[in-house]
């Protein structure tokens, strides 16, 4: 699974993506600290998921993820935030999973498997409607 991180905090984007390498089938293929800056890489490295935080500097998490499945409508976003509040806005987005810092390994293991679930069950469906067309 090939994922992009989005936060604003250098420090924990070295964290999390050590985090993600310890987890089978994930490859980290970018992270990012500027959200403009992301906005341009995403779509270049048409990663499967992203992980971004619900807070960055001149822009929310929440519009950055609208902007970015414009462009990607099969990407997978998962919150990866300190934010409680901003959870039921993010799921009514559709987001995959809304993680609160600092994440949990077993945490951060089970949103895996969710997202794997997920598109496992999107390919099957892909799959099924093939072949009545």
């Amino acid at each position: 699974m090939r994922v992009f991180l989005i936060d604003a905090d250098a420090r924990f984007l070295r964290h999390f993506e050590r985090q993600l390498q310890a987890v089978a089938e994930t490859q980290v293929v970018g992270s990012e600290r500027d959200p403009r800056l992301a906005l341009e890489r995403v779509p270049a490295l048409a990663p499967d998921v992203v992980f971004l935080d619900v807070l960055l500097p001149g822009m929310s998490g929440i519009g950055l993820a609208n902007t970015l499945l414009e462009a990607l409508p099969e990407l997978q976003i998962v919150y990866v935030t300190r934010a409680r509040q901003y959870a039921l806005q993010a799921f009514n987005q559709q987001a995959a999973d809304y993680l609160l810092k600092p994440v949990e390994p077993l945490r951060l293991a089970r949103s895996i498997d969710r997202l794997r679930r997920m598109r496992a069950e999107r390919t099957e469906l892909r799959a099924s409607q093939l072949e009545r067309d």
